[in-house]
């Protein structure tokens, strides 16, 4: 703790002298700011009544709480039981800060101490600093809760994106390599530039936040799996072919394969020679398994699919007969009565 004098002779060594003494006396650090000639006497006087004439010095790095006491053109000035205010300076971010907490004079704030003088002991604090302190930690607890958080994509780069998270009031800048954009490579990867999207925590590094857009994708998988229907339609993008077929995604993070043998009612020697990735394709659902969140596709279903709507829309449109055979038997046998009578 150090423990200012205000009344006591500034310089000299004889000065140092005395803040060495009194230092290892009271077992902890003094610093003489006065210039005042009788500074002996007024230790002597004073180290009686250290709760009285002595202020703590907050640290660096420290969080403090006080009372908004004014302001001029270019400082913010708050009061927290210090020998002088507090300096929170209004300019870039801390000025957006400012602006949109509405600060009033008398009112409590908590800000973080950002810089002292060594000379004056002119104390700088911010507000900015201590929000971006709170952003922060509220993030290292979403990576271990797996909380979602909203990401605006700001620029694309050949290695990923600079994704801006918004905390609350606090913007914190974040990267995502491109492999974690989605689940499967994005067919235009710059398509994202400018939205706003979820993504989640995959790691901190010494540089900062790194964000995954596919791993909140993947919490939604099982959810979206339970609204497809089988025997519908669906239109997604071709993600990758194989000997054996075409994956096809129809939602992001829903992902079918279309076998090799439901791709054409004629042979397919070679998948990649019907569709290539990125390829818009509309397929029929034939086959769930959610357990293992397996879709099976067809192509070829199409025609059946079609061939069905088309007998449906014909049924609807035709008119209801006006008697059913139950209605006409009636009615003749009601007439033969009436001859017969």
């Amino acid at each position: 703790m150090d423990v200012l004098f205000d009344n006591l002779e500034k310089s000299t060594i004889r000065k140092q002298k005395l803040e060495k003494h009194y230092s290892d006396e009271l077992g902890y650090k003094i610093k003489i700011l006065s210039d005042a000639p009788y500074m002996e006497e007024m230790l002597e006087m004073y180290c009686g009544e250290l709760d009285k004439y002595s202020f703590k010095i907050p640290l660096i790095g420290e969080k403090v709480k006080g009372k908004i006491v004014g302001e001029n053109s270019k400082f913010i000035l708050v009061d927290i039981n210090y020998k002088d205010n507090i300096y929170i300076e209004k300019k870039g971010r801390e000025l957006d800060v400012l602006k949109s907490l509405e600060l009033e004079e008398d009112q409590d704030i908590e800000l973080l101490i950002t810089n002292i003088d060594e000379d004056t002991y002119e104390i700088r604090g911010s507000v900015a600093s201590i929000l971006v302190q709170n952003a922060r930690k509220t993030i290292e607890l979403g990576l271990l809760e797996e909380t979602a958080f909203d990401g605006f994509i700001k620029e694309f780069n050949p290695a990923g994106y600079f994704v801006q998270l918004q905390i609350g009031q606090t913007k914190i800048d974040s990267f995502m390599p491109k492999t974690l954009a989605g689940i499967n490579k994005l067919p235009e990867p710059e398509s994202i530039v400018g939205q706003t999207l979820k993504v989640m925590i995959e790691n901190k590094t010494k540089e900062g936040f790194i964000v995954s857009r596919k791993k909140y994708l993947k919490t939604l998988i099982k959810e979206q799996i339970e609204l497809l229907e089988h025997n519908t339609v669906y239109t997604g993008f071709v993600t990758g072919t194989t000997d054996f077929g075409i994956f096809v995604e129809l939602e992001e993070g829903i992902e079918g394969l279309v076998h090799v043998s439901e791709i054409s009612e004629e042979k397919v020697e070679n998948p990649t020679d019907f569709a290539k990735v990125g390829e818009k394709v509309s397929a029929v659902i034939i086959n769930i398994i959610k357990r293992e969140r397996k879709i099976g596709l067809s192509i070829k279903a199409l025609n059946d699919v079609s061939e069905k709507a088309e007998l449906q829309r014909f049924l609807a449109d035709q008119q209801p007969a006006t008697s059913n055979f139950g209605e006409l038997l009636k009615e003749e046998l009601d007439q033969k009565k009436g001859y017969e009578s």
